[in-house]
């Protein structure tokens, strides 16, 4: 988690730092909801970094950091990856038509409340980048070893290279070999820059850029730790993300609990 971290200025060094980061997270939190025994508070940073903490029985049971990002795409029957999984979910995300655009493993904010119904609606897609790399434009990236599939310049057969388009999307994490292995939450992201800005975070006085970005599924909020260097509106970002999603259209009603409309 600590590399997630760093992409919302919230990076630690070891477990007394994420301590710290989660008790100051309990100590500001807003009560979200709750649902058979367990409770869930979130933390907002001014930045938009935040924190989506579970308790059951005042014992923390789980931590999700993610970022204020607004509703970019839709997805649709959104359930658990798999039998003994509580913390990754898969759905596909689709058009306003309910055309299938791809489909994807996400941890989700509000995943203590949520039931064994499949959920479908709008939804905030972060995306913290671990592994990213920034491309002034599209001819830039097409030209970059980045844009290559698989990172081979030829193929065997002596044909033109396979390259990722600039606004491409692989969910490489539902892609396993492994039997009995279940989805992880990440995915090749490559998309457009549509707007960016370099946050800093009071708690820890680190900094991050968060940048709004155009990709196959539509927009996501892209995070990324400070040392990035500047990014712009036009750059075309690319490389491995993972992937948190807030269900937009899940609203808590007057007993805490939270309900679909």
């Amino acid at each position: 988690m600590t590399s997630h971290l760093a992409c919302l200025g919230l990076g630690v060094e070891d477990g007394r730092g994420l301590e710290r980061v989660v008790q100051h997270g309990l100590a500001h939190a807003r009560a979200w909801g709750s649902s058979d025994g367990t409770s869930v508070v979130s933390w907002q940073d001014d930045s938009g970094a935040r924190l989506v903490l579970a308790l059951r029985e005042g014992t923390l049971v789980d931590v999700v950091p993610s970022f204020a990002g607004t509703p970019g795409v839709l997805l649709a029957g959104l359930v658990l990856a798999g039998p003994g999984t509580s913390d990754v979910h898969v759905a596909d995300v689709v058009d306003e038509a309910g055309a299938v655009l791809t489909r994807c493993a996400v941890h989700v904010e509000q995943r203590a409340l949520l039931d064994a119904s499949p959920w479908s609606g709008p939804a905030a897609l972060v995306a913290l980048g671990f592994d990213v790399t920034v491309h002034a434009d599209a001819g830039s990236f097409a030209g970059d070893p980045a844009s290559l599939l698989g990172g081979a310049a030829e193929r065997a057969d002596g044909r033109a290279p396979v390259r990722f388009g600039p606004e491409s999307f692989v969910p490489t994490g539902l892609f396993t070999d492994a039997p009995g292995a279940a989805p992880a939450p990440v995915a090749l992201l490559h998309g457009t820059v549509v707007r960016a800005s370099r946050r800093r975070v009071a708690l820890t006085g680190q900094e991050f850029v968060a940048a709004r970005v155009r990709t196959a599924p539509g927009e996501v909020d892209l995070c990324l730790p400070g040392d990035v260097g500047e990014v712009r509106p036009g750059n075309v970002v690319a490389g491995g993300v993972m992937l948190v999603a807030r269900l937009a259209d899940m609203a808590a009603d007057g007993r805490g609990r939270h309900r679909r409309p």
